[in-house]
């Protein structure tokens, strides 16, 4: 269905079958990633607003964000929301938010049997965060460069991040 609004042309499972992590990078950033404004939010808030905006859509990324850091729950990232992400320290919001997630995902219907999937999600964002920070101390040269390859990490999945993580310390 998103693929099909995306693209303006049907989606039927053989073009779905056939569609390559390339092929869908364009809507990952438009409806996910540029949805929650993730290119202004902190590292690590980004990727996880972006992750859980895939799972549950921009309103509710967006509104347990602004629960996390305190601002108007309205599911509309603007100015206030970006600002108070920057007050406060970047562990306490991907704290609040992985916490706000969780509950998030603990009260609906469906849980007992999708739960332990969308909590071990939640979990790997938080832990996938926790070793680019790790890395970006001993990496890259700027925030601009963290971020940038935050977004990539983001588009292209974890396991490709360990690739893309060899290739920019070659290039350093």
């Amino acid at each position: 269905k998103n693929w099909a609004r995306h693209t303006g042309k049907p989606a039927p499972k053989d073009v779905m079958k056939a569609l390559t992590k390339n092929d869908v990078k364009p809507l990952y950033k438009k409806n996910y990633w540029d949805a929650v404004k993730a290119d202004k939010l902190p590292s690590g808030v980004d990727i996880s607003c972006a992750d859980l905006c895939v799972n549950a859509g921009p309103k509710r990324a967006s509104v347990i964000l602004q629960k996390a850091v305190g601002a108007t729950a309205d599911g509309k990232i603007g100015p206030m929301t970006i600002k108070a992400t920057h007050d406060k320290p970047a562990k306490e919001v991907l704290s609040n938010y992985y916490h706000g997630r969780e509950q998030f995902y603990r009260k609906l219907d469906d849980y007992s049997h999708f739960g332990r999937g969308w909590s071990r999600r939640n979990k790997e964002t938080l832990e996938l965060i926790e070793s680019l920070k790790e890395e970006s101390r001993k990496t890259f040269r700027s925030v601009k460069d963290a971020t940038s390859y935050a977004h990539v990490c983001f588009l292209q999945g974890k396991a490709a991040a360990l690739k893309n993580a060899a290739l920019m310390i070659e290039a350093l």
